[in-house]
């Protein structure tokens, strides 16, 4: 199978040659130690055997979900920095964001890996200049490289082999049946075999599949709600609507408003989606805001982030170096006792 993952691999983006494309993570200070460790693993694969040519945020935190959209529970978002090409990224607040919800004990470990690869695939679509308002994360691609994924997990040895992942039946425990990855097709045959209705998306068939497990009741797919709708005519006195989505319309509005250089960057769709009632005057006013503390206030990465921090300083010290050297460097120094930040010896594990 040809992913988007697959094709982003081949895009060539014309960007300043300092910018490392990576992943840059960040952990919750609640979530346990066992879970960072394969989390880490995941990003370090990922690296591994994929392109990411503009650095990509990940905060992993420790909840359950972020967001209810449309009466669903929804485990991650991804936040994109809309542009008709790519600049140069200066901070944390222009690159694309993905926050994830990672608390294993209600999600298991594959619905995270599940959550985590759907919003990698955005990203990977971003890249391609897909239109990210239109697109439509492949179900079954997600399954595809979730499955890829975890076959060298197992290799390595990583689950433990307890985790036997038991066969869907009517006689499959609800919090069992969630604790395991399933692909799509095993859970529409289910669904088929027990006089479920078959149609939707993975997260409906799975919800569709918990509550019949749980009750024995069959669960008909419900009528999206409708959109928050967008005013005809946006003027400055407008009032911003609830449940904000950016679109085509609110970005011409404030280009007219603002100017030409004018994007949705992150801290202010976060302030829209916080400020409904307010007036679109003040939504320009508060971009102006943002735009002046970004340019004041350098971004630095916080001691959480020792992976960031080691990959950063390890080009800083090997200019002309791959990103897997850096990351084969720091497997090497998280093996050894000691901390964790980079030192030139560290190269030794290239030898």
């Amino acid at each position: 199978m040809t992913t988007v993952w697959d094709k982003a691999k081949s895009v060539k983006l014309n960007v300043d040659d300092n910018i490392e494309g990576n992943l840059n993570i960040y952990f919750d200070s609640k979530i346990p130690v066992a879970l960072k460790e394969r989390l880490t693993d995941i990003v370090e694969w990922l690296e591994s055997n994929y392109s990411f040519p503009i650095t990509l945020y990940v905060d992993f935190e420790y909840k359950s979900y972020l967001i209810s959209r449309q009466n669903k529970r929804v485990g991650y978002l991804f936040h994109f920095w809309e542009f008709d090409d790519y600049p140069n990224f200066d901070d944390d607040e222009s690159v694309p964001e993905i926050r994830l919800a990672v608390k294993e004990d209600k999600t298991g470990f594959e619905g995270i890996t599940v959550s985590f690869f759907t919003a990698i695939s955005y990203y990977f679509a971003w890249i391609l200049h897909e239109d990210l308002y239109k697109y439509n994360v492949d179900d079954d691609e997600v399954d595809y490289m979730v499955t890829k994924y975890l076959e060298c997990e197992n290799v390595k040895g990583q689950v433990p082999c307890n985790m036997v992942r038991p066969e869907l039946s009517i006689e499959t425990d609800s919090e069992v049946f969630r604790q395991f990855y399933y692909l799509k097709e095993e859970l529409v045959g289910f669904c088929k075999a027990n006089g479920l209705q078959t149609t939707g998306s993975k997260a409906e068939l799975t919800e569709r599949i918990t509550v019949f497990l749980n009750t024995g009741e069959r669960l008909k797919k419900q009528n999206s709600r409708s959109k928050t709708a967008i005013p005809l005519e946006i003027t400055p006195d407008t009032l911003i609507e609830q449940n904000f989505v950016c679109s085509e319309r609110h970005r011409e509005f404030f280009k007219s408003q603002i100017g030409s250089t004018f994007t949705f960057n992150v801290l202010f769709q976060k302030w829209l989606k916080a400020n409904s009632g307010k007036t679109y005057r003040d939504a320009i006013a508060a971009y102006k805001d943002i735009m002046a503390q970004k340019k004041s206030n350098k971004s630095d990465i916080g001691e959480q982030f020792e992976y960031n921090t080691y990959i950063r300083d390890f080009f800083a010290d090997n200019q002309g170096r791959t990103l897997q050297d850096a990351i084969t460097c720091w497997k090497y120094k998280k093996s050894s006792s000691g901390h964790n930040r980079y030192e030139s010896s560290d190269l030794i594990a290239l030898d």
